[in-house]
């Protein structure tokens, strides 16, 4: 069976490594042709689009992932089946669990390798991506979105923002909480305003309540109310729409600290939609084993060609449907229909089941 696992494994690797290559292939030309008009008016120069595109490699790599993991289980199961080489090993005796066995542990590795790049990798070529997508195609591009919900900003000397909603042409915050550190991360006080404009240098802030605390965290004396504040601040609009995606450039440990020193805030809208995002960093990974998983009662049940291409439609369907299972689990917990941890975890639950009980009949 040694001869067995090396040749999956091998089969299963080379089969890999050729589906990224050609998803990354595909995933560049399409991206680059999209923006071949901004490319040749800003006569944009090649090395710049090198470095642009390089730095897209791992997010392009953990998106296609769990694809090219079910090609390369079809692909390898598939030549092993046409020479009914798997009915030899069943009718040996042995498992579908043993068969699948270096499959399995493919799948397996495949997962940490892609953590350890979502977490290591990805958030610093998201940020060198981010910034030189905006150089590139959109420093001609003056549109902005007239609303954005759910904010929380990193701002300047010590300042979080947490925005309900945030109108970029207006300039206006809406329902706006900011809370302001010591060095030692000790919040000091709290701005709670129904509204906050931006005028010329200062921040106009209008039905505002303005609490103070001491380093125990405890109420120093009364709120303060007024209907209309004057603020200059540091902070300026533009500072807002830079900072809309920083989520996606932290890693697991700032993502989960940055939710820490939030949960003073109250935002409980926010801070439940950076719960998804932080557990779904953990959960996410494993998709290309449980993408796998899926499709081994496929692969092992087709013997003819016929068949390798119908579970080929059959599994592509399937990883559909896993899609859009996961990206419904994840709105319904940043909606607060289900907790964030369940919302992470909740699609992989059911998907494990279904391809337990397949297997189970495939025996």
């Amino acid at each position: 069976m040694r001869i067995l696992d090396r040749y999956l494994t091998k089969s299963m690797v080379s089969a890999y490594i050729c589906c990224i290559l050609v998803f990354l292939f595909l995933y560049i030309i399409v991206d680059l042709f999209s923006h071949l008009d901004d490319i040749l008016k800003d006569q944009v120069a090649l090395s710049l689009l090198i470095n642009y595109y390089l730095s897209f490699i791992p997010l392009i790599y953990i998106q296609v992932s769990p694809m090219a993991c079910l090609l390369s289980l079809l692909y390898s199961i598939g030549t092993l089946s046409k020479n009914n080489e798997i009915i030899a090993m069943r009718a040996s005796g042995l498992s579908i669990w043993r068969i699948s066995q270096p499959v399995l542990i493919f799948g397996f590795i495949i997962s940490i390798l892609i953590f350890m790049v979502n977490e290591r990798f990805l958030p610093k070529a998201q940020q060198i991506s981010y910034r030189m997508k905006n150089e590139i195609f959109e420093k001609n591009n003056n549109g902005q979105p007239s609303k954005m919900y759910n904010l929380a900003i990193y701002g300047q000397n010590n300042r979080h923002f947490v925005i309900d909603i945030y109108y970029p042409k207006k300039q206006m915050m809406e329902n706006v909480t900011m809370l302001e550190h010591d060095k030692n991360q000790n919040v000091v006080s709290k701005t709670v305003a129904r509204y906050a404009y931006f005028r010329k240098d200062s921040w106009l802030f209008r039905k505002c309540v303005i609490s103070y605390f001491n380093q125990d965290g405890q109420l120093i004396g009364e709120p303060f109310y007024f209907e209309n504040k004057f603020m200059r601040l540091d902070d300026r609009p533009a500072d807002f729409l830079r900072q809309q995606q920083q989520t996606a450039f932290m890693n697991i440990a700032q993502l989960k600290d940055y939710v820490n020193r939030l949960s003073k805030s109250g935002a409980v809208a926010v801070i439940r939609n950076l719960k998804v995002d932080l557990y779904n960093r953990y959960s996410y990974p494993f998709t290309s084993f449980i993408i796998i998983l899926v499709g081994i009662p496929f692969a092992l049940g087709s013997r003819k060609r016929g068949q390798a291409i119908a579970s080929l439609g059959v599994c592509i369907g399937i990883s559909f449907i896993y899609y859009v299972f996961n990206q419904t689990s994840i709105a319904f917990g940043k909606t607060g229909l289900i907790p964030p941890i369940i919302s992470a975890v909740l699609s992989h639950g059911v998907f494990i089941s279904a391809s337990l009980f397949a297997v189970r009949r495939l025996s």
